[in-house]
Protein backbone atom coordinates (compact mmCIF):
# COMPACT_ATOMS: atom_id res chain seq x y z
CA UNK A 1 0.00 0.00 0.00
CA UNK A 2 2.53 2.45 1.27
CA UNK A 3 5.05 1.60 -2.15
CA UNK A 4 2.30 2.25 -4.48
CA UNK A 5 1.39 5.56 -3.25
CA UNK A 6 5.41 6.15 -2.44
CA UNK A 7 5.59 5.47 -6.47
CA UNK A 8 2.00 7.59 -7.72
CA UNK A 9 3.77 10.45 -5.84
CA UNK A 10 7.04 10.46 -7.24
CA UNK A 11 7.60 7.63 -9.87
CA UNK A 12 11.19 8.78 -10.41
CA UNK A 13 12.53 8.22 -7.00
CA UNK A 14 13.78 4.97 -6.02
CA UNK A 15 11.21 2.52 -4.76
CA UNK A 16 11.41 2.36 -0.42
CA UNK A 17 10.21 0.25 1.66
CA UNK A 18 8.67 1.20 5.08
CA UNK A 19 8.27 -0.38 7.96
CA UNK A 20 5.47 0.56 10.50
CA UNK A 21 6.19 -0.19 14.32
CA UNK A 22 3.15 -0.26 16.98
CA UNK A 23 2.19 2.25 19.28
CA UNK A 24 4.02 5.63 18.08
CA UNK A 25 5.16 3.96 15.15
CA UNK A 26 8.83 4.32 13.87
CA UNK A 27 8.92 4.22 9.74
CA UNK A 28 12.04 3.76 8.26
CA UNK A 29 12.28 4.27 4.72
CA UNK A 30 15.30 2.33 2.97
CA UNK A 31 15.90 1.95 -0.86
CA UNK A 32 15.74 -1.39 -1.31
CA UNK A 33 18.55 -3.31 -1.47
CA UNK A 34 20.60 -0.89 0.48
CA UNK A 35 22.25 -2.04 4.05
CA UNK A 36 19.75 -2.87 6.49
CA UNK A 37 16.84 -2.86 4.21
CA UNK A 38 16.07 -6.36 5.20
CA UNK A 39 16.44 -5.72 8.48
CA UNK A 40 13.52 -6.79 10.46
CA UNK A 41 14.24 -3.41 13.25
CA UNK A 42 12.33 -0.71 11.91
CA UNK A 43 15.41 1.65 13.16
CA UNK A 44 18.64 1.98 11.53
CA UNK A 45 21.37 -0.29 13.01
CA UNK A 46 23.01 2.43 14.71
CA UNK A 47 19.71 3.40 16.60
CA UNK A 48 18.76 -0.05 17.72
CA UNK A 49 22.46 -0.01 19.11
CA UNK A 50 22.15 3.08 20.92
CA UNK A 51 18.63 2.19 23.00
CA UNK A 52 20.29 -1.81 23.03
CA UNK A 53 16.95 -2.76 20.57
CA UNK A 54 14.40 -1.20 23.00
CA UNK A 55 15.50 -2.24 26.45
CA UNK A 56 17.04 1.35 27.17
CA UNK A 57 14.88 3.24 25.50
CA UNK A 58 13.98 5.67 28.38
CA UNK A 59 17.00 6.65 28.74
CA UNK A 60 18.48 7.55 25.66
CA UNK A 61 16.41 8.10 22.20
CA UNK A 62 13.24 9.24 24.50
CA UNK A 63 15.02 12.32 25.81
CA UNK A 64 14.55 13.55 22.14
CA UNK A 65 11.31 11.68 21.15
CA UNK A 66 9.29 12.14 24.39
CA UNK A 67 9.24 16.65 23.77
CA UNK A 68 8.96 16.29 19.96
CA UNK A 69 5.49 13.95 20.92
CA UNK A 70 4.54 16.80 23.07
CA UNK A 71 5.36 19.41 20.62
CA UNK A 72 3.46 17.19 18.12
CA UNK A 73 0.07 17.45 20.32
CA UNK A 74 0.57 20.95 20.97
CA UNK A 75 0.73 21.76 18.09
CA UNK A 76 -0.42 19.44 15.41
CA UNK A 77 2.27 20.06 12.93
CA UNK A 78 5.33 17.74 11.98
CA UNK A 79 8.26 18.41 13.70
CA UNK A 80 11.76 17.93 12.02
CA UNK A 81 14.45 18.06 15.52
CA UNK A 82 18.20 16.87 16.17
CA UNK A 83 18.04 13.99 18.38
CA UNK A 84 20.14 13.78 21.47
CA UNK A 85 23.15 12.06 19.11
CA UNK A 86 23.06 14.65 16.45
CA UNK A 87 20.39 12.65 14.19
CA UNK A 88 17.73 14.89 12.77
CA UNK A 89 14.82 12.77 13.12
CA UNK A 90 10.64 13.89 12.00
CA UNK A 91 7.61 13.26 13.95
CA UNK A 92 3.92 13.64 12.00
CA UNK A 93 1.03 13.89 14.51
CA UNK A 94 -1.70 11.46 13.50
CA UNK A 95 -5.16 13.44 13.98
CA UNK A 96 -8.58 12.58 13.40
CA UNK A 97 -11.77 14.93 14.32
CA UNK A 98 -9.67 16.71 16.64
CA UNK A 99 -8.03 13.93 18.68
CA UNK A 100 -4.60 12.97 19.10
CA UNK A 101 -4.06 9.55 17.86
CA UNK A 102 -0.52 9.06 17.95
CA UNK A 103 2.45 9.74 16.29
CA UNK A 104 4.70 8.71 12.87
CA UNK A 105 8.34 8.89 13.63
CA UNK A 106 11.20 8.61 10.80
CA UNK A 107 14.46 10.10 9.93
CA UNK A 108 17.36 8.41 11.83
CA UNK A 109 19.94 10.27 8.93
CA UNK A 110 22.25 12.68 8.99
CA UNK A 111 22.52 15.67 6.96
CA UNK A 112 25.95 16.15 6.65
CA UNK A 113 28.94 13.37 6.06
CA UNK A 114 29.64 11.27 9.75
CA UNK A 115 32.93 12.54 11.24
CA UNK A 116 35.21 11.42 13.51
CA UNK A 117 34.45 14.76 15.81
CA UNK A 118 30.21 13.70 14.86
CA UNK A 119 31.13 10.67 16.77
CA UNK A 120 32.58 12.08 19.25
CA UNK A 121 29.84 14.39 20.47
CA UNK A 122 27.65 10.80 20.17
CA UNK A 123 30.23 9.09 22.43
CA UNK A 124 29.89 12.19 25.22
CA UNK A 125 26.01 12.03 24.68
CA UNK A 126 26.04 8.54 25.43
CA UNK A 127 28.52 8.55 28.44
CA UNK A 128 27.30 5.97 31.19
CA UNK A 129 25.36 3.45 28.63
CA UNK A 130 26.95 1.01 29.76
CA UNK A 131 25.21 -1.53 27.45
CA UNK A 132 26.36 0.44 24.56
CA UNK A 133 30.04 -1.24 22.69
CA UNK A 134 31.38 1.63 21.34
CA UNK A 135 33.99 0.64 18.81
CA UNK A 136 30.74 -1.23 17.14
CA UNK A 137 28.56 1.93 17.66
CA UNK A 138 31.29 3.87 15.79
CA UNK A 139 31.24 1.51 12.68
CA UNK A 140 27.23 1.65 13.14
CA UNK A 141 27.89 5.48 13.15
CA UNK A 142 29.30 5.38 9.63
CA UNK A 143 26.90 3.75 7.92
CA UNK A 144 23.85 5.72 9.02
CA UNK A 145 22.12 7.43 6.05
CA UNK A 146 23.05 10.61 4.44
CA UNK A 147 20.49 12.95 3.17
CA UNK A 148 20.04 16.29 1.91
CA UNK A 149 17.25 18.67 3.18
CA UNK A 150 15.54 18.26 0.54
CA UNK A 151 15.18 14.68 0.75
CA UNK A 152 13.96 15.54 4.64
CA UNK A 153 11.29 17.78 3.54
CA UNK A 154 9.87 14.40 1.40
CA UNK A 155 9.95 12.10 4.52
CA UNK A 156 8.26 14.70 6.28
CA UNK A 157 5.12 14.69 2.92
CA UNK A 158 5.41 11.32 2.94
CA UNK A 159 4.54 10.81 6.81
CA UNK A 160 1.71 13.36 6.50
CA UNK A 161 0.62 11.34 3.89
CA UNK A 162 0.74 8.34 5.63
CA UNK A 163 -0.66 9.79 9.01
CA UNK A 164 -3.88 11.22 6.68
CA UNK A 165 -4.70 7.72 6.00
CA UNK A 166 -4.06 6.47 8.98
CA UNK A 167 -6.67 9.13 10.42
CA UNK A 168 -8.85 8.23 7.52
CA UNK A 169 -9.00 4.27 8.08
CA UNK A 170 -9.51 4.88 11.84
CA UNK A 171 -12.37 7.67 11.10
CA UNK A 172 -14.10 4.78 9.51
CA UNK A 173 -13.40 1.87 11.58
CA UNK A 174 -14.95 4.49 14.34
CA UNK A 175 -17.89 4.42 12.04
CA UNK A 176 -18.18 1.21 11.66
CA UNK A 177 -17.69 -0.30 15.42
CA UNK A 178 -20.31 2.72 15.93
CA UNK A 179 -23.16 1.25 14.07
CA UNK A 180 -22.00 -2.63 14.61
CA UNK A 181 -22.61 -1.57 18.57
CA UNK A 182 -25.99 -0.12 17.66
CA UNK A 183 -26.79 -2.94 15.90
CA UNK A 184 -25.93 -5.54 18.09
CA UNK A 185 -28.04 -3.60 21.00
CA UNK A 186 -30.82 -3.97 18.96
CA UNK A 187 -30.37 -7.80 18.34
CA UNK A 188 -30.38 -8.57 21.58
CA UNK A 189 -33.47 -6.24 22.69
CA UNK A 190 -35.13 -8.06 20.39
CA UNK A 191 -33.92 -11.45 21.08
CA UNK A 192 -35.17 -10.56 24.67
CA UNK A 193 -38.70 -9.25 23.56
CA UNK A 194 -38.86 -12.60 21.57
CA UNK A 195 -37.91 -15.04 23.99
CA UNK A 196 -40.73 -13.37 26.24
CA UNK A 197 -42.94 -13.59 23.65
CA UNK A 198 -43.10 -17.04 23.49
CA UNK A 199 -42.27 -17.35 27.28
CA UNK A 200 -45.64 -15.88 27.92
CA UNK A 201 -47.89 -17.64 25.26
CA UNK A 202 -49.11 -14.85 23.92
CA UNK A 203 -48.30 -15.20 19.80
CA UNK A 204 -50.48 -13.41 17.52
CA UNK A 205 -49.86 -13.66 14.28
CA UNK A 206 -47.75 -16.27 13.18
CA UNK A 207 -46.27 -14.80 10.07
CA UNK A 208 -45.36 -11.80 12.18
CA UNK A 209 -43.70 -14.27 14.51
CA UNK A 210 -41.81 -15.83 12.08
CA UNK A 211 -40.74 -12.46 10.24
CA UNK A 212 -39.65 -11.13 14.10
CA UNK A 213 -37.75 -14.14 14.35
CA UNK A 214 -35.26 -13.55 11.56
CA UNK A 215 -35.05 -10.21 12.48
CA UNK A 216 -33.66 -11.59 15.86
CA UNK A 217 -31.21 -13.58 14.12
CA UNK A 218 -33.01 -17.34 13.96
CA UNK A 219 -33.69 -18.78 10.59
CA UNK A 220 -36.53 -21.26 12.22
CA UNK A 221 -38.63 -20.88 15.32
CA UNK A 222 -37.32 -22.78 18.53
CA UNK A 223 -39.54 -26.18 19.18
CA UNK A 224 -37.98 -27.04 22.50
CA UNK A 225 -37.32 -25.54 26.30
CA UNK A 226 -34.52 -25.48 28.50
CA UNK A 227 -34.53 -24.58 31.64
CA UNK A 228 -31.13 -24.09 33.48
CA UNK A 229 -30.84 -23.35 37.50
CA UNK A 230 -27.75 -22.08 38.35
CA UNK A 231 -26.43 -23.11 42.09
CA UNK A 232 -23.30 -22.20 44.02
CA UNK A 233 -20.47 -24.47 44.61
CA UNK A 234 -20.36 -23.99 48.13
CA UNK A 235 -16.58 -22.87 47.82
CA UNK A 236 -15.02 -20.81 50.40
CA UNK A 237 -15.23 -17.61 48.73
CA UNK A 238 -18.84 -17.80 47.79
CA UNK A 239 -20.19 -14.52 48.45
CA UNK A 240 -22.48 -13.57 51.80
CA UNK A 241 -23.68 -10.28 50.95
CA UNK A 242 -27.39 -10.43 48.59
CA UNK A 243 -25.76 -8.02 46.23
CA UNK A 244 -22.33 -9.40 45.38
CA UNK A 245 -24.54 -12.90 45.11
CA UNK A 246 -27.02 -11.47 42.79
CA UNK A 247 -24.05 -9.99 40.93
CA UNK A 248 -22.56 -13.61 40.62
CA UNK A 249 -25.66 -15.16 39.47
CA UNK A 250 -26.54 -12.03 36.81
CA UNK A 251 -22.56 -12.70 35.25
CA UNK A 252 -23.30 -16.58 34.90
CA UNK A 253 -26.55 -15.48 33.07
CA UNK A 254 -24.90 -12.94 31.02
CA UNK A 255 -22.08 -15.83 30.30
CA UNK A 256 -25.08 -18.23 29.14
CA UNK A 257 -26.61 -15.67 27.04
CA UNK A 258 -24.14 -14.83 24.84
CA UNK A 259 -23.25 -18.44 24.71
CA UNK A 260 -26.87 -19.13 23.21
CA UNK A 261 -26.29 -15.95 20.76
CA UNK A 262 -23.41 -17.76 19.14
CA UNK A 263 -25.82 -21.07 18.02
CA UNK A 264 -28.44 -20.94 15.39
CA UNK A 265 -32.10 -20.80 16.28
CA UNK A 266 -30.90 -20.69 20.21
CA UNK A 267 -32.26 -17.84 22.61
CA UNK A 268 -31.91 -17.62 26.09
CA UNK A 269 -33.39 -15.13 28.81
CA UNK A 270 -33.06 -15.07 32.89
CA UNK A 271 -36.49 -15.92 34.36
CA UNK A 272 -35.10 -15.19 37.79
CA UNK A 273 -31.89 -14.85 39.65
CA UNK A 274 -30.12 -18.23 39.22
CA UNK A 275 -32.95 -19.47 36.57
CA UNK A 276 -32.48 -19.17 32.73
CA UNK A 277 -35.00 -20.10 29.58
CA UNK A 278 -33.79 -21.74 27.00
CA UNK A 279 -35.39 -22.07 23.51
CA UNK A 280 -33.95 -23.87 20.92
CA UNK A 281 -34.22 -26.01 17.91
CA UNK A 282 -32.17 -28.44 16.01
CA UNK A 283 -32.05 -30.07 12.52
CA UNK A 284 -31.75 -33.96 13.28
CA UNK A 285 -31.81 -37.13 11.22
CA UNK A 286 -33.64 -38.89 13.75
CA UNK A 287 -35.15 -38.51 17.77
CA UNK A 288 -31.61 -39.95 19.02
CA UNK A 289 -29.19 -37.68 17.12
CA UNK A 290 -31.30 -34.72 18.30
CA UNK A 291 -30.94 -35.98 21.57
CA UNK A 292 -27.12 -36.53 21.22
CA UNK A 293 -27.22 -32.77 19.88
CA UNK A 294 -29.07 -31.52 22.85
CA UNK A 295 -27.12 -33.49 25.21
CA UNK A 296 -24.02 -31.53 23.90
CA UNK A 297 -25.59 -28.75 24.29
CA UNK A 298 -26.53 -28.71 27.92
CA UNK A 299 -22.98 -29.47 28.36
CA UNK A 300 -21.58 -26.71 26.52
CA UNK A 301 -23.64 -24.63 28.66
CA UNK A 302 -22.66 -26.48 32.15
CA UNK A 303 -19.32 -26.00 31.43
CA UNK A 304 -19.54 -22.23 30.90
CA UNK A 305 -21.63 -21.80 33.65
CA UNK A 306 -18.75 -23.41 35.57
CA UNK A 307 -15.72 -22.27 33.58
CA UNK A 308 -16.39 -18.30 33.97
CA UNK A 309 -18.83 -17.61 36.38
CA UNK A 310 -17.89 -20.33 38.85
CA UNK A 311 -21.28 -21.67 38.88
CA UNK A 312 -22.44 -24.93 39.12
CA UNK A 313 -25.67 -26.27 37.05
CA UNK A 314 -28.86 -28.53 36.08
CA UNK A 315 -30.89 -28.17 33.07
CA UNK A 316 -33.95 -29.86 32.53
CA UNK A 317 -35.11 -30.42 28.15
CA UNK A 318 -38.71 -30.16 27.65
CA UNK A 319 -40.34 -32.75 25.02
CA UNK A 320 -40.20 -31.30 21.59
CA UNK A 321 -43.50 -28.85 20.62
CA UNK A 322 -44.28 -28.05 16.86
CA UNK A 323 -46.35 -25.07 17.48
CA UNK A 324 -44.87 -21.86 19.14
CA UNK A 325 -47.90 -21.64 21.54
CA UNK A 326 -47.00 -24.62 23.21
CA UNK A 327 -43.47 -23.44 24.03
CA UNK A 328 -44.75 -22.48 27.54
CA UNK A 329 -46.00 -25.62 28.67
CA UNK A 330 -42.67 -26.93 27.46
CA UNK A 331 -40.93 -24.30 30.16
CA UNK A 332 -43.42 -26.44 32.55
CA UNK A 333 -42.07 -29.61 31.09
CA UNK A 334 -38.45 -28.89 31.58
CA UNK A 335 -39.00 -27.55 34.74
CA UNK A 336 -40.35 -30.92 35.94
CA UNK A 337 -37.71 -32.46 34.35
CA UNK A 338 -35.35 -30.90 36.49
CA UNK A 339 -37.00 -31.65 39.97
CA UNK A 340 -38.24 -34.98 38.68
CA UNK A 341 -34.39 -36.06 37.99
CA UNK A 342 -31.04 -35.82 40.03
CA UNK A 343 -28.59 -35.43 37.09
CA UNK A 344 -27.12 -32.66 35.43
CA UNK A 345 -29.13 -33.01 32.72
CA UNK A 346 -32.62 -34.33 32.40
CA UNK A 347 -34.83 -34.71 29.78
CA UNK A 348 -38.87 -34.61 30.36
CA UNK A 349 -39.65 -37.87 29.06
CA UNK A 350 -37.60 -40.10 31.11
CA UNK A 351 -38.23 -41.92 34.19
CA UNK A 352 -36.51 -39.89 37.01
CA UNK A 353 -37.65 -43.00 39.69
CA UNK A 354 -39.65 -45.36 40.35
CA UNK A 355 -42.34 -43.41 42.06
CA UNK A 356 -42.59 -40.61 40.08
CA UNK A 357 -42.82 -39.73 36.14
CA UNK A 358 -42.21 -36.35 34.60
CA UNK A 359 -45.71 -36.34 32.89
CA UNK A 360 -47.61 -37.06 36.31
CA UNK A 361 -45.56 -34.21 37.84
CA UNK A 362 -46.57 -32.11 35.08
CA UNK A 363 -50.35 -33.11 36.00
CA UNK A 364 -49.59 -32.07 39.90
CA UNK A 365 -48.25 -28.39 38.38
Amino acid sequence: MWNEEDEVLDPVKPKFKSRVGTEDAVVQLQPLGSIGANRISPSTLFCDMVHGFGAHEEGTCAKSDVPATRRCRETGCAQVYSCHVGLTDIAVPVICDDQYLGTLFSGQVLTHPPTREGFQMVRESLAGQTHINFRSLEAAYYQVPVVDQSHVSEMVRILELFARYIANSWKRLKIMSEYQRSRDCELALDRKELAATLLSGEIGNQNELRTFARRAGLQSLPDRVMVMQLTNPGAISEPTEPFEKHMMLNRASHMVEDLCQTWSDTLAMAVRPGELCIFTSHEARNAGHERILLQEMANNLLATASAHAGRVARIGVSASHSQPEELVHAYQEACVALHSGAASVCFFNDSASPNLRPVEALEGM
